[in-house]
């Protein structure tokens, strides 16, 4: 990043239901473990310096309760 015009980057990401870490199925942690080491890649090499919101849970849809 432009450290002229002291702009700097960070990240945030969730796994897919398919990466999901923390899932009980060794293919979907292993698909979840690959992901989050590319992930950490392209976090290096845009040269950011932090990551937020790292989620151990896929993102899902979650139903609003009925009223």
């Amino acid at each position: 990043m432009s450290r002229r015009n002291r702009i700097g980057a960070s990240s945030s990401m969730g796994f897919a239901d398919d990466a999901d870490i923390s899932a009980n199925d060794r293919d979907k942690e292993k698909r979840g473990e690959a992901k989050l080491l590319e992930a950490v890649g392209v976090i290096r090499d845009i040269g950011a310096t932090h990551t937020c919101g790292l989620r151990e849970l896929a993102f899902r849809n979650t139903p609003c309760p009925q009223r």
